[in-house]
């Protein structure tokens, strides 16, 4: 049997660590798993499945991961993220007989100059058809894709059980206020909301980090504390997802470059609709769960479009939410834990 090492990139706990973990959860074998310190190296810990291995040092890392193969006490390395992947472009070259695998998730990773020259003995893994072709038309290399992880929550409250409290939609913006996150078209959309307010009051909720060193963010702060027509709130960081879900009427997202979108996989699995554009990772996942219709084209006039979905889902949800919690199930089986384990595992030890 292969003998496989894990590394993570990351040692926090977002979502490409959540994905490792539940992957972890439900593997059939049991792996080293290579980690910085951080919540990632306690959740693995706690597990008391897998043995956790610290490192503080990427480079001494990879000199000991290279003895390892050199004494063949180590088959192939797996690593979660593109970031580490010009280490293991050296170890491929060095190590033609030994397998390695990468997951590709983000679109800074899909380029020519980040994957560097193909190797046979690599595995490129993506978790959407649009990093896919994103890589493929960069590099030429072909990718398996794999959709993530998303691993239910317990208890949670159905989509149908929608409903408006009052005349004050509390609208969901989840991930870091940052000029990657889609920070130009939340601006606008939020100019558009204060310049054109309706009878319904619209709340925006933001979850996530500040970038506040970054001027274009420290000026959108600022600007929306002048607003009249609409309430902008930053909530910060919450590590609490039903704390988040519990505080938001819809999940509205603006990035038209999300590698996948976990965040709208949240979304469903809470029980809130989400709007986002037809573009990226978020445009084919709505396309596979069935609510493709409900996103935004990216076009003149689309924050009008994102104001009229928002009114329709108020005044008329028996449509949305009967669509919506189709599409829960749809990503239940999707994005299945199980199914996911089944063909990593497949592509390790196959």
């Amino acid at each position: 049997m292969k003998r496989i090492a894990i590394v993570s990139p990351s040692g926090k706990f977002y979502g490409s660590e959540q994905v490792l973990f539940d992957f972890l959860s439900t593997a059939q074998h049991k792996y080293d798993v290579y980690v910085p310190e951080g919540d990632f190296y306690k959740k693995i810990k706690e597990q008391e499945i897998h043995i956790p291995h610290l490192f503080s040092s990427v480079k001494k890392l990879y000199v000991y991961l290279a003895m390892k193969l050199l004494s063949g006490k180590l088959d192939g390395i797996y690593i979660n993220e593109g970031g580490h992947i010009k280490f293991l472009n050296l170890l491929a070259s060095l190590f033609p007989n030994n397998s390695f695998y990468v997951h590709i998730r983000l679109l800074e990773d899909c380029s020519a100059a980040r994957l560097g020259k193909m190797r046979k003995n690599i595995s490129y893994i993506s978790i959407s058809d649009y990093i896919t072709q994103e890589v493929k038309q960069n590099t030429g290399i072909q990718c398996y894709t794999m959709y993530d992880i998303y691993k239910p929550s317990s208890g949670v409250a159905g989509i149908n059980e929608f409903r408006i409290e009052s005349d004050t939609v509390r609208l969901g913006i989840v991930g870091r206020v940052t000029t990657t996150k889609g920070l130009y078209d939340i601006s606008r959309f939020c100019n558009y909301c204060e310049n054109n307010p309706t009878k319904l009051h619209l709340e925006f909720n933001f979850f996530g980090g500040i970038d506040n060193h970054i001027p274009e963010v420290k000026d959108f702060v600022a600007k929306v504390e002048t607003y009249k027509n609409i309430n902008c709130k930053f909530h910060g960081f919450v590590n609490d997802k039903k704390q988040i879900y519990q505080s938001i009427d819809v999940l509205l997202h603006f990035n038209r470059v999300e590698a996948l979108g976990r965040i709208v996989m949240e979304a469903l699995d809470f029980g809130i609709p989400f709007f986002s554009f037809k573009a990226g990772g978020i445009g084919e996942l709505a396309q596979q769960v069935g609510v493709i219709d409900y996103m935004i084209p990216y076009e003149t006039g689309w924050e009008t479009s994102f104001c009229q979905q928002i009114n329709k889902l108020v005044e008329q949800p028996k449509r949305f939410v009967n669509d919506y919690q189709k599409a829960k199930e749809r990503m239940k089986m999707i994005c299945s834990p199980q199914i996911y384990t089944q063909k990593l595992e497949k592509i390790f030890y196959e």
